[in-house]
């Protein structure tokens, strides 16, 4: 936590430094330069990868004072991108390494949108996916951003989301896909829901939908149907996993392994080169895995991001997935990884 307090006593000294509009007799609210401050801060949150953020209002601080006394929020904001983007380029010159022009873009790109897919950047530079790859591996090699499967982000850190924080990212995203996952489900069908907030989704798509049998390794989402009367509610047991509510272990395994699901929705963490779904906790695998056995269809969910990204273990072959449910369509090479294991890909119209 010690990077978001520096964050936070570095957009205030700037905030302090910075005068307003209406200081200098200028059209203008006074709260712009709390606006820039909070501009900087929410940056840094969204991505919690960038450190470098700190450098740059430590080094850059006078030019960013400087714009905003004579340009305002709009010029200031120009010059701290502008610093950003060619830090990159400036530190890896000191070592020894040069960036050509299209790589500080990619950079550039890559950071401004939190991700960019190869096919994307090609047409963009009007060049082969080939010569993109090969940009991508070596910024990846260099440590600037992270290479995914069909394209590039910002690099991560070993740090991920918690679950509070898991519940309000990407809500509306998640909705979108719970509702058209939960359409999927015919009355009267026996349900398995797996632990994460898009299931969760999923489970509060599903209120109202009477005859339904649901069984769940989540505590949360048998919570949010613990009220339906006419929707039987089945818990596997096991061993409490964490702040989601998540329960693991053999007892659930165990649990799984007695029963047969029509349909089993799958929350995942990011998918693998050839499409198989992948995770990060390794008990939470387990179970999923467990319950891919006793499931006769398999609807996976989860946001357009995670399919650009890999993650610790492999949890299910594509062609064991009947159909993936993301809130957008997919990149065209994940598409067609997808459609070559002939998993049904469904997303909301745009």
């Amino acid at each position: 936590m010690k990077m978001r307090v520096l964050i936070y006593r570095q957009a205030a000294a700037l905030q302090g430094g910075f005068a307003t509009k209406s200081d200098r007799g200028e059209t203008g609210g006074p709260g712009d330069a709390g606006r820039l401050s909070h501009i900087i801060v929410n940056r840094a949150f969204l991505v919690l990868l960038m450190p470098e953020l700190v450098i740059l209002f430590r080094h850059h601080y006078d030019l960013i004072k400087s714009e905003w006394n004579t340009g305002g929020l709009r010029a200031a904001a120009v010059a701290l991108r502008g610093a950003r983007t060619n830090m990159g380029a400036r530190l890896h010159a000191e070592t020894g390494h040069e960036l050509s022009a299209r790589q500080e873009e990619i950079l550039t790109i890559v950071h401004h949108q939190g991700f960019a897919t190869i096919d994307a950047l090609a047409r963009h530079f009007d060049v082969s996916t080939q010569t993109i790859r090969r940009d991508i591996i070596y910024l990846d090699e260099q440590q600037l951003l992270q290479r995914f499967h069909g394209g590039a982000g910002v690099r991560e850190t070993t740090v991920r989301l918690g679950y509070a924080e898991k519940r309000v990212t990407a809500a509306e995203a998640k909705e979108r896909i719970a509702r058209l996952a939960a359409a999927l489900i015919k009355p009267g069908e026996t349900v398995f829901l797996d632990v994460g907030t898009t299931v969760e989704a999923v489970a509060r798509a599903l209120r109202g939908r009477g005859g339904l049998k649901v069984f769940t390794s989540s505590l949360a989402s048998a919570t949010i149907l613990s009220a339906e009367q006419e929707a039987e509610v089945f818990v596997t047991g096991g061993v409490l996993r964490g702040p989601d509510g998540s329960l693991t272990d053999e007892w659930a395994r165990e649990a799984v392994s007695r029963f047969r699901f029509d349909v089993a929705i799958l929350g995942f963490s990011g998918i693998d080169d050839d499409g198989a779904l992948m995770d990060f906790d390794l008990g939470k695998v387990a179970v999923k895995q467990a319950v891919a056995t006793r499931a006769s269809r398999i609807i996976a969910v989860g946001e357009s991001a995670k399919l650009l990204r890999p993650a610790i273990v492999r949890v299910l072959d594509a062609d064991r997935i009947d159909t993936l449910v993301t809130n957008e369509e997919p990149p065209q090479l994940v598409a067609e990884t997808l459609g070559k294991a002939n998993v049904e890909v469904l997303f909301p119209p745009a």
